[in-house]
């Protein structure tokens, strides 16, 4: 059974989803044909935190090898980042990640995205998805972005940008739910929503080779 869906979403299989990912692809603002390959969904039902990291730290090459969820679970250097058991019912907040990135031996920038203006999002995914050296980490609130079932936050790779519609490509970490294309106007406001855990706003993280 998948999740239910409202809202001006595209799911990435679907034609139109498609189309879109042709489209950016011929564009040069999708990192899809080559990092794709890399991507799991998370085996944690609260994992998506570690599923994502290991997406991104593999995309960009940080520990010279491909690293999968159950990886970063069993690292000892992590485990003052993130306790797996509390990241098991409770999940993990969007700077955890990044310190579990620099902890790799990779760059980590995270934006607490305060505003629901998607400009600072479009520039910044544009930045990230032309190349191959970036990989980035978006953090929002599921029933903003139209995941009306879900009452928490999320974190998954976004790895395309399509310019003419004004959408990123989210590839969605968690069981239940696609990966679909969201417009930016939509995500910057699942962005900007408090992460009560960490009493800071959800945003996203980039990620690099250091």
């Amino acid at each position: 059974m998948t999740t239910e869906y409202e809202g001006a979403w595209t799911m990435l299989d679907s034609e139109r989803g498609q189309q879109l990912l042709r489209e950016a692809e011929e564009a040069g603002t999708s990192q899809y044909s080559a990092f794709s390959h890399l991507f799991r969904k998370q085996v944690g039902t609260s994992y998506c935190g570690y599923c994502s990291t290991a997406f991104v730290v593999s995309a960009t090459n940080i520990l010279g090898e491909r690293v999968f969820e159950a990886d970063l679970v069993a690292r000892e250097d992590l485990k003052p980042v993130v306790d797996p058991e509390v990241a098991k019912t409770s999940g993990m907040v969007l700077a955890k990640t990044a310190q579990m990135i620099k902890v790799l031996g990779g760059k980590a920038k995270v934006i607490h995205y305060e505003s629901d203006d998607p400009d600072q999002l479009r520039e910044d995914t544009k930045s990230v998805v032309i190349g191959r050296d970036q990989a980035m980490i978006v953090n929002f609130w599921c029933r903003s972005v139209g995941l009306t079932h879900v009452p928490y936050g999320h974190l998954s790779p976004c790895v395309a940008y399509h310019a003419p519609s004004d959408q990123l490509l989210v590839l969605d970490t968690y069981m239940t739910t696609h990966s679909a294309w969201y417009p930016l106007s939509v995500m910057a406001k699942g962005l900007n929503t408090l992460d009560s855990d960490s009493g800071k706003n959800r945003g996203y993280v980039i990620a690099q080779r250091a």
